[in-house]
């Protein structure tokens, strides 16, 4: 399971846990203005980064998490429930959103920006 998938279920399941936010929306600032925007790095690679780099693709992964089960409610659960799982996450991901996979990582970020901003 990617990094950015785990972390992001994680911390939803804290929210659920504790029913309140575990990320305030003002992290939504930092989908919009995070620099290069890339697909998001193996465990390995986010243990390098800097600390700027490790809360944008943890706050990515929170907030992909939650507009996945807003926008697609159930995906995730039926994601899951594949047996190739491992191997088509992303793809099915990007399917999904009605991205191209070489714009997915770019402009994601502005997406759910907005869309959490107008609420």
């Amino acid at each position: 399971m990617p990094a950015w998938l785990n972390e992001g279920l994680a911390m939803l399941t804290v929210d659920r846990f504790m029913g309140k936010p575990t990320i305030r929306t003002d992290t939504l600032e930092l989908l919009r203005s995070y620099t290069p925007r890339s697909s998001p790095p193996t465990y390995r690679e986010l243990s390098r980064m800097d600390p700027k780099g490790i809360a944008y693709y943890t706050i990515l992964g929170y907030w992909l998490v939650q507009y996945l089960e807003e926008v697609q409610p159930g995906f995730l659960k039926q994601l899951f429930a594949s047996s190739t799982v491992s191997r088509t996450i992303e793809p099915a991901i990007v399917e999904i959103l009605g991205f191209q996979p070489n714009t997915f990582w770019r402009g994601i970020p502005d997406r759910i920006a907005n869309h959490y901003q107008r609420m």
